[in-house]
C-alpha cells in the first residue's frame, strides 16, 4: 500500500504508534454462538397453538415484493438511529443500563428477521436478565475480550456477567441492532455452524435480554459490545407452527439484498442432515457451493452452505443487484422420522430502493386553492391493508440560503463521535470555517450531519456543495442520503472515497471539489437530507483516525462547505394529524400563503412508510374573524368581567355585548355593558352587571 509522507496517524490498537499509515481498527468479532451441553428435556418438535405473550406479532407476506420492501423500509429502519444512552462508567467499574427505547430496538431488529423467516414475530424485552448481559457486555469491552467462560481475574469480573457469557449470543465492535445484523450473517470461521443465527430465529423463542455498551475514547479507548441472553427457559416449549414448515435464512421469497448473508441455512427440529445435499441455480445454471461441517445443540438441528463465490469470512457482503435476482434451491435427502424428505424453493433478491411495477403511496385528492380559515377535506388514497395514516401541513417557501459553518451549524444537526468539532477550520483557508465529518478511534462509527428541514424539491432540484475527502483510504466514504419517510431509511445518492493520489502521494482529495446531486427524482416528494462519513467495515480494511494535532494544511476527514439547493421548498413549521383512509384530510389553513400537504401509512399503525406525493396548495383571503376570551373570566362584587381577543387585528372594530334570557333565546344590546380598549383592534375589557334581567351574555363583533 502506498504510504503519504505528508500525514501522520495513531495506531488505534494496543498502544503502538507508526507515521504515514492508516490505521487497522479493530473488526467486529462474533461468538462463537452458546452452545447446548445436551437436547433439551422435551424435544423442540411438537406443536402448540399459542406463542409468547399474546401481543400481536408482525406478518409480512414474503411473496410479495412490495409488501417485503415496505416492511423492510418501515420496520428495518424503526430501529436505526436510537440513543443507547448508557448510563456506566468505565474507570469505576460501572456497567450502568441503556435506554428502554434502545433495547426495543434491539428486539425490533429481531422481529424483523424473524417475520420475514416466517416463525413468531412476538419476541418481547426481558428485563429479568438485562443487568447480566449488560455485565457481560462491559466486561468484554473493559479487558477487549470475547469469551462464553469470561476469566475470573477480568478487570470488572462479575460471576453474574460471567454466568449470562455463556447463555449469550456476543459481539465487541458491534452493539444493538447492528449487532443483531451480525450474529443474522454469522461470518467468521469460528460461525460455521450460524449458531448465533439459529438461537435468534428457532420458533419456541419468546424474549431476550440484550446488554450494551457504546465506543468508549479517552487515555485508553474500548470498543462497543453486545451480549444477547438467547438460551432460556422457553426453549423447552413445544415448537409454534411456522410459516414454510423448515426455517430459512435467507427463506422462500423475496429478501431485501442489503441483509442478505454469505452462509444459507435451513432448519428441521430433530432432522438429520448426514446425508443431505443442497443445489443451488441461477437461471437455471448450477452455482458452485460448499456445505459447511454439521453441529448441533444451537437451536434447530440445521445445515449450512455458502456460494464458493463469495467469502463466509465477511459480514453482509452481498452484491448490489442490477435487477431481482432469482436462486432456486433444492436440499435434498434430509431425513425427518426415519424417512427422506426434499424442500425446495426460490430466493429472490432485490433492492429495496427500487419501487415495483406495484408499488404504491398515499396520495390526496382535492382542490389546489383554499379558502383561509374554512375546512377542506382531501380524498385519501387506500394503501393495502394499511388503516391508519399521518398527514402534515406546512407552509412552503424556496430555500435559497448558501450554508458554511463560518458562525454556526446553522440549519443542520451533528450526530457525531465525541472527539472532534464537526465545525472545523477549512483546509488551506486559514479564517474560514465548513463543515467536517472525521472518523474516531478505535472503532470507526458513522458520522452525520443532518439538514433539520423538511424539504419539497420541485422541476430539476438539485443540492450544490464543495467537498473533499482528505487523508483517506478506499474505505472511508463522504456521501450523502435522502430520505422519503422522516428520517427512518435512507438512499444513498453520491459518494466520494478515499483514493491515492500517486502525483502528490498523498490519501485523498488535497482540494476542494464542486458537487451537483440531482433531487429530480423526488419533485414533488417530501424528504430529508443528510451528509454521512460512512466506514466501509472488513478485515484488513485500514482507515485515517482524526488526531487534531496532526491535520495541518490537509486535513483528515470528509469536509463540506457552500451548501445550497436549487429549486427546493423549505417547509416551515410542520403540524402532524392522524386519520384513516375514511374520514381522509380535513385542511383548514390559519392564513394566506403557500402550504404543503402530504400524507403516509403506518405500519401495523405504528411504523411509517413513505411520505406520498406532496401537494402544494395555495390559501387566499381572509379567516373569519372571531372572538375567544384571554384568559379566564370572573365574577366579583356582582360584575361580570372578561378580557377577549380578535383572531386578527380589525382597527376601528365594534364590539357588541348582547343578553338573553336563554342560550337560543332573543339577544339584544346589552345597555350597561362597558367596553374598554387595551390594544385597539385586538384586545378590549368587558364589564356587565352579572345579576339582573336577562341571564345570558355574548360577545361578538358585527
Amino acid at each position: 500500500m502506498p504510504v503519504s509522507h505528508h500525514t501522520l496517524v495513531v495506531l488505534s490498537l494496543a498502544s503502538a504508534c507508526c507515521r504515514g499509515e492508516p490505521a487497522l481498527p479493530r473488526p467486529a468479532e462474533l461468538g462463537p454462538a452458546p452452545t447446548l451441553t445436551s437436547l433439551p428435556p422435551t424435544a423442540m418438535s411438537s406443536a402448540r397453538a399459542l406463542h409468547g405473550t399474546g401481543e400481536p406479532a408482525m406478518a409480512v407476506d414474503i411473496t410479495d415484493r412490495e409488501a417485503v420492501r415496505r416492511f423492510h423500509l418501515a420496520v428495518y429502519g424503526a430501529s436505526e438511529g436510537h440513543d443507547m444512552g448508557w448510563t456506566g462508567d468505565i474507570n469505576s467499574c460501572d456497567p450502568g443500563t441503556t435506554a428502554l427505547d434502545y433495547q426495543a430496538a434491539v428486539i425490533r431488529r429481531v422481529n424483523y428477521y424473524r417475520a420475514l423467516v416466517g416463525v413468531p414475530a412476538d419476541v418481547t424485552l426481558d428485563s429479568t436478565h438485562h443487568a447480566e448481559v449488560q455485565s457481560t457486555a462491559f466486561i468484554m469491552s473493559r479487558n477487549s475480550i470475547i469469551a462464553h467462560d469470561l476469566p475470573d481475574d477480568a478487570i470488572c469480573y462479575t460471576a453474574e456477567g460471567d454466568a449470562a457469557a455463556g447463555k449469550s449470543n456476543l459481539a465487541i465492535g458491534a452493539a444493538g441492532p447492528e449487532a443483531i445484523d451480525g450474529y443474522m450473517a454469522d461470518w467468521g470461521i469460528n460461525n460455521r455452524a450460524v449458531g448465533h443465527r439459529r438461537w435468534l430465529i428457532v420458533p419456541q423463542q419468546e424474549s431476550l435480554a440484550t446488554g450494551d455498551v457504546p465506543d468508549v475514547s479517552g487515555v485508553e479507548s474500548y470498543a462497543r459490545a453486545n451480549a444477547v441472553y438467547v438460551i432460556g427457559d422457553g426453549l423447552w416449549d413445544p415448537r409454534p407452527a411456522v410459516r414454510d414448515e423448515f426455517v430459512a435464512w435467507p427463506p422462500p421469497g423475496y429478501v431485501p439484498y442489503s441483509v442478505m448473508p454469505v452462509r444459507w441455512s435451513l432448519s428441521y427440529p430433530e432432522a438429520d442432515f448426514e446425508s443431505a445435499s443442497v443445489t443451488v441455480t441461477l437461471g437455471g445454471v448450477p452455482q458452485s457451493i460448499v456445505v459447511e461441517p454439521l453441529a448441533y445443540y444451537q437451536g434447530e438441528n440445521s445445515i449450512v452452505w455458502y456460494l464458493a463465490s463469495l467469502d463466509p469470512s465477511a459480514g453482509y457482503s452481498w452484491p448490489q443487484p442490477a435487477s431481482d435476482t432469482v436462486y432456486s434451491v433444492t436440499v435434498s435427502n434430509v431425513v425427518i422420522a426415519g424417512s427422506p424428505r426434499s424442500f425446495s424453493y426460490q430466493v429472490k433478491v432485490f433492492d429495496p430502493y427500487v419501487p415495483g411495477p406495484d408499488a404504491a403511496a398515499a396520495e390526496l385528492a382535492g382542490p389546489d386553492s383554499v379558502p383561509v380559515g374554512s375546512p377542506t377535506t382531501y380524498g385519501l388514497s387506500p394503501l393495502g391493508d394499511v388503516t391508519t395514516f399521518e398527514w402534515i401541513e406546512g407552509a412552503a417557501s424556496l430555500l435559497t440560503a448558501v450554508e458554511g459553518a463560518d458562525t454556526d451549524l446553522g440549519p443542520f444537526v451533528a450526530d457525531i463521535t465525541p472527539g472532534y468539532d464537526p465545525r472545523a477550520q477549512k483546509p488551506k483557508f486559514q479564517y474560514s470555517k465548513c463543515y467536517l465529518l472525521t472518523h474516531v478511534a478505535p472503532v470507526p462509527g458513522d458520522e452525520y450531519l443532518t439538514h433539520s428541514g423538511t424539504l419539497l424539491p420541485g422541476a430539476g432540484a438539485a443540492l450544490n456543495f464543495e467537498c473533499r475527502v482528505s487523508n483517506a483510504t478506499e474505505w472511508q466514504e463522504g456521501q450523502v442520503q435522502v430520505s422519503l419517510d422522516d428520517g427512518t431509511s435512507w438512499e444513498t445518492l453520491y459518494r466520494r472515497t478515499g483514493w491515492y493520489d500517486e502525483e502528490n502521494d498523498f490519501w485523498g482529495d488535497l482540494w476542494f471539489n464542486p458537487v451537483t446531486v440531482s433531487l429530480a427524482a423526488y419533485e414533488g416528494r417530501l424528504i430529508r437530507v443528510r451528509f454521512v462519513y460512512h466506514y466501509i467495515a472488513g478485515n484488513g480494511h485500514s482507515y485515517y483516525p482524526w488526531n487534531p494535532d496532526l491535520t495541518w494544511h490537509n486535513g483528515i476527514g470528509f469536509y463540506i462547505e457552500d451548501v445550497a439547493f436549487e429549486n427546493v421548498q423549505l417547509l416551515g413549521e410542520v403540524i402532524s394529524h392522524e386519520t384513516d383512509a375514511s374520514t381522509g384530510v380535513v385542511f383548514t389553513p390559519p392564513v394566506a400563503g403557500s402550504y404543503a400537504l402530504a400524507a403516509r401509512g403506518l405500519l401495523f399503525g405504528e411504523y411509517p412508510l413513505e411520505w406520498g406525493p406532496a401537494r402544494l396548495v395555495t390559501a387566499a383571503g381572509e379567516a373569519p374573524l372571531s372572538v375567544s376570551f384571554d384568559g379566564v373570566p370572573s365574577v366579583a362584587a356582582g360584575t361580570f368581567k372578561a378580557t377577549i381577543r380578535l383572531s386578527r387585528s380589525q382597527p376601528g372594530a365594534t364590539i357588541l355585548v348582547e343578553r338573553a334570557s336563554s342560550a337560543g333565546g332573543a339577544w339584544a344590546t346589552d345597555g350597561q355593558a362597558i367596553v374598554t380598549t387595551l390594544e385597539s383592534g385586538l384586545r378590549y375589557q368587558v364589564s356587565a352587571p352579572a345579576s339582573g334581567g336577562a341571564g345570558f351574555l355574548r360577545v361578538r363583533v358585527p
